[in-house]
């Protein structure tokens, strides 16, 4: 692309005019007075002639986003190979970053992907092969959906590499070890040593070398470069030495040294990485479980077999016993038996007939089922939950990002102490100062190996979010759950969440002048979408449909439609009285203190005039008690918040042992509910699963939505439960305070390490005869402190 003519692709919000693109072309030639922009083509698209040296994308996208300027740009998840190491996460990042046309790029070692933010007007990601290359690794920009399989080899033939090489450094390494410890002082011996730590360092660890070769052309370093400079020093200065003693004769050597610390090493990645793949393979599974054709009936009634990916919304498709349902959707015709544990972790099989939803990835165990089509391919349930949680293991918490700011600076200020050290035994360290600085230097390279810091945070996560998803609690990302830990106080709504969300009308009392009005309050109620409403259509089914001059859903209140002219309303009694409606039937009173305790009472409306009073129940979900008492065990607050009358609403929360509730609360009434215990210091948990939680979903700290709930809620929350138990609740909870207690142990387990050995390795000990470290025991407790990382965060798993 040529340099001097860089396009950027744009649009404003809403439906620009050209006095708005030419404000804004003027704006930019303000902000930027050498550059000539020109408006090409719809979509809004700008061309900036740049002189050279002169061209800062990043400055311009950024200052164009400040002024409200909407930029086009994709984002991308792409596999990473070849990362050995926490600081390789921040190496590629750093390639990524620097590559023109990317925006950000975030990239993670445990779960050995990056997230890459682009413009695709100015790069594609096959352009960042060559430099991601250069550095060291690979990017696998191929198209994942169609090459799984062979993204898994490329991983697994990452993985045996590694086992080989590993097995070959130990091979090697223990004879140097022997003949280091029984027989240093027998002729010939230090060149024999030498030659099998030749064999290492050119066989199995050659690779630290070239990746450490790579990072130095980057202008950058990490795990690999302290490995190389402090295995390639020890073997320098033993080769040294044996050349001064004339080769033959017996003389203090660090072979022992270089050989064992690169098997050591290799062995500690080796665990490392079978580990990471273990902790993901739960996740791999469930992208294994759509199947790759499915049995369609056609327009002719006759089944013909087709590719998964040409399923399409509205298809009709049989699905037989033993075989995996392949789409979300509604049964059709039949009835069988269907297990959905791996989704909802429901572990009891669903009974299924006419009308019932069934997900894709559950298995059909019985009768033949006839499903249509609701979702499919990438628009289901399961592949929404894949996702959810790709991206919650790939999110990083703030504390994470404050520890990839500390790696970067890490390794440089290692090379600093370990050279200083080096420098200070040769002048002030005597007769032995070039062997002691030598052995200083070499310690302190491999001791302050930043595997452990790198790791902390992530396997923590890896190991929270796994046992959360095999509960059935899908988080959103990282940030969720440490928010979660903090919450103190939890609100709740009613309908659906502590209730079954399955309301049934048990009567409606009908006006003497609403005759003929049922079909209207059917497809009133039926627009509505809410619950309440469905209950009340599939009451009165079946009847005419009906088409409204006008409809308006009205979150928190009702639904209000114009049909031939007249007004019709459906909605709660407040909402009615405050329109000035009607509230006495004519000729069919209704006492309201008569309805059941747990209704909702919602009234039907024409004009001005009360036409029916409907009266609504919905069960108690049986663990809802136990749920908020383990709650209230942990110190929570819990309010019960409902727009539904005080009748209903205190029966449901003396029922659930609920000390705070409010009735009649509109959604704004349960957003600045949120916002005065948020004023006081609370960090507030909100469940929903309504239209209407909504907004109380958005401004929680956390939210929850029931599986169940409406697509609003879903986006709206932060975490799902797959399976609508209320017991996963404080289960969410206690999982983040442990991943969180477990995290903060492994980050200050890695810092003490580092804190504690550095200056023993330096051979501070010694200098008031202390303890001491040399290289072999340094890379011992190197790799003993990455491998006890991992296994504190699989404490999680278990």
């Amino acid at each position: 692309m040529n340099s001097d003519l860089i396009p950027i692709i744009f649009h404003l919000s809403g439906s620009p005019t050209n006095s708005d693109k030419n404000n804004l072309l003027k704006k930019i030639k303000l902000l930027y007075p050498s550059y000539s922009p020109e408006i090409i083509t719809a979509p809004f698209q700008l061309k900036l002639k740049v002189p050279n040296n002169e061209w800062n994308w990043k400055e311009i996208y950024t200052t164009l986003e400040n002024e409200k300027v909407l930029i086009i740009s994709e984002e991308i998840t792409l596999p990473v190979l070849e990362m050995s190491c926490a600081a390789c996460a921040t190496s590629v990042e750093k390639v990524l970053s620097n590559q023109p046309g990317v925006l950000q790029a975030e990239v993670h070692y445990a779960a050995s992907k990056a997230i890459i933010k682009y413009l695709p007007d100015l790069t594609t990601p096959e352009d960042w092969n060559i430099p991601i290359t250069k550095a060291g690794y690979e990017l696998i920009t191929q198209d994942l959906g169609k090459s799984r399989k062979t993204l898994e080899e490329k991983q697994l033939d990452q993985f045996h590499r590694l086992q080989n090489r590993m097995i070959w450094a130990i091979g090697l390494s223990v004879p140097v070890v022997i003949m280091g410890m029984l027989f240093m002082h027998t002729p010939y011996m230090g060149l024999w040593m030498g030659v099998f730590t030749c064999g290492v360092l050119l066989g199995p660890g050659r690779l630290f070398f070239q990746h450490a070769y790579s990072q130095m052309l980057q202008k950058t370093a990490n795990m690999d470069t302290l490995v190389a400079l402090s295995t390639g020093v020890a073997f320098i200065y033993s080769v040294y030495q044996l050349a001064i003693s004339g080769w033959i004769n017996p003389t203090p050597v660090w072979f022992e040294a270089a050989a064992a610390t690169q098997a050591i090493v290799l062995l500690g990645k080796w665990l490392e990485a079978r580990t990471r793949y273990k902790t993901t393979l739960s996740l791999r599974n469930w992208s294994e479980v759509t199947v790759p054709i499915v049995t369609r009936i056609n327009a002719n009634q006759q089944t013909e077999i087709i590719a998964y990916d040409q399923v399409k919304i509205g298809d009709i498709v049989q699905v037989k016993p033993g075989e995996k349902i392949p789409v979300d959707g509604r049964v059709y015709q039949g009835f069988s038996i269907v297990d959905e544990q791996l989704i909802t972790g429901e572990s009891l099989p669903i009974h299924k007939s006419v009308g019932d939803k069934v997900l894709a990835g559950t298995l059909n165990q019985q009768g033949v089922l006839i499903i249509e089509v609701i979702k499919a391919g990438q628009g289901t349930y399961l592949a929404q939950m894949i996702r959810q949680v790709e991206g919650a293991l790939l999110s990083k918490p703030p504390i994470q990002r404050r520890v990839d700011t500390l790696s970067k600076i890490f390794v440089p200020i290692v090379i600093g102490i370990a050279t200083l050290s080096l420098l200070l035994w040769v002048v002030l360290g005597g007769e032995l100062g070039l062997q002691n600085g030598v052995r200083a230097f070499i310690t302190v390279l491999v001791i302050a190996c930043p595997c452990a810091l790198g790791l902390a945070t992530p396997t923590a996560l890896l190991g929270g979010m796994g046992w959360a998803a095999k509960s059935g609690i899908l988080i959103r990302d990282a940030e969720s759950l440490e928010n979660l830990r903090n919450v103190s106080v939890v609100i709740f709504d009613k309908t659906g969440t502590l209730t079954t969300g399955h309301p049934s009308v048990s009567r409606i009392h009908w006006a003497s002048s609403a005759e003929g009005s049922q079909s209207i309050l059917s497809q009133l109620e039926f627009d509505s979408g809410h619950p309440l409403g469905l209950a009340v259509a599939q009451y009165l089914e079946p009847y005419i449909p009906v088409t409204w001059d006008s409809f308006e859903n009205i979150p928190g209140k009702g639904v209000v439609a114009v049909y031939q002219g007249i007004e019709y309303r459906a909605g709660n009694l407040n909402w009615l009285a405050e329109e000035g409606i009607n509230s006495i039937l004519k000729g069919n009173n209704l006492n309201l203190k008569n309805a059941n305790s747990t209704a909702t009472i919602i009234g039907f409306s024409k004009n001005k005039e009360l036409l029916a009073l409907i009266e609504i129940t919905d069960s108690i979900r049986a663990e809802s008690k136990n749920a908020i008492q383990a709650l209230v065990a942990q110190g929570l607050a819990v309010y019960l918040l409902t727009g539904d009358g005080e009748e209903p609403a205190k029966v449901v929360a003396e029922a659930c042992g609920i000390l705070n509730y409010k009735a009649n609360f509109s959604p704004l009434d349960k957003s600045k509910f949120i916002a005065e215990r948020q004023a006081e210091g609370h960090k507030v948990l909100m469940v929903g699963d309504g239209i209407n939680d909504g907004p109380a979903l958005a401004l929680a700290e956390v939210s929850i939505a029931m599986g169940g709930g409406s697509d609003l809620a879903h986006q709206a929350a932060e975490i799902i439960l797959q399976k609508e138990d209320l017991n996963n609740i404080p289960l969410a909870l206690n999982i983040a305070r442990k991943t969180w207690n477990i995290l903060q142990q492994n980050l200050f387990w890695a810092f003490i390490y580092n804190l504690l050995f550095i200056p023993l390795a330096a051979g501070l000990g010694e200098v008031f005869n202390g303890p001491t470290l040399n290289p072999m025991m340094a890379s011992a407790a190197m790799s003993l402190s990455s491998i006890s990382v991992v296994l504190n965060s699989l404490r999680l798993k278990n």
